[in-house]
């Protein structure tokens, strides 16, 4: 097996390189932002990818639900990554974006014991369904 990146046939496949600064998935991030109104500049490493999405507010439902997005987007990165080496099919970065929303959706819904959010409330505006106690 190659080790250049499936996703994108470029780079060397790497943890920082796959979740974080292939070209592929820095459009499935910049989908992410947009649909949470964020800006947002890519840094380095997960480590600290991960502790910029944690740290947000003090309100801990806000860093809950954060949180939930960001596993979910990586887990549709790495699906997307297993699928073209398994399957040999390609996702499209619209199908990420809508798996994120779904998968964070239904994750937030059981783990956050927050009222009962539509799913297109959900996907209208995350986060004034984590504020709803």
């Amino acid at each position: 097996m190659s080790p250049l990146c499936v996703l994108c046939g470029i780079v060397e496949e790497s943890a920082n390189h796959l979740f974080l600064h292939c070209f592929f998935v820095k459009m499935v991030w910049a989908r992410v932002m947009c649909w949470l109104d964020f800006s947002f500049i890519t840094p380095p490493n997960l480590f600290v990818h991960w502790a910029c999405w944690s740290i947000e507010g003090s309100n801990k439902r806000i860093c809950k639900g954060l949180s939930i997005i960001w596993h979910a987007t990586i887990w549709a990165i790495w699906q997307a990554r297993n699928f073209k080496i398994f399957r040999n099919e390609v996702k499209h970065v619209d199908d990420l974006l809508s798996e994120i929303v779904v998968n964070s959706w239904r994750w937030s819904m059981s783990r956050l014991n927050m009222q009962t959010c539509l799913y297109y409330e959900w996907n209208w505006n995350p986060h004034e369904a984590f504020l709803r106690k």
